[in-house]
């Protein structure tokens, strides 16, 4: 019982990791949220992000998405000095 248990588990969550193809729908919010989280400077947040719009200009063994989204940033501290 316990075997035929495991085994389900594992169709189940390889039927989860396969269920998306990156090559063709391209990055996931995540994605796009923990890259722009490394090029914004440390004292910006990212509150919200909204994907409009993927397009691959690339192909599948060479991909280069176009991403169009909307979001919403915050500044974690103040960018002036007082004079």
């Amino acid at each position: 019982m316990r075997a035929v248990l495991a085994i389900m588990v594992c169709i189940v969550l390889i039927g989860i990791g396969c269920s998306r193809d990156p090559y063709e729908s391209g990055p996931s919010e995540t994605d796009v949220r923990n890259r722009l989280a490394t090029e914004f400077p440390a004292y910006i947040e990212i509150r919200s992000l909204d994907l409009r719009a993927t397009e691959n200009v690339g192909d599948k063994v060479q991909p280069m998405f176009k991403i169009r989204f909307e979001g919403e940033i915050q500044l974690r501290e103040d960018t002036y000095g007082e004079s």
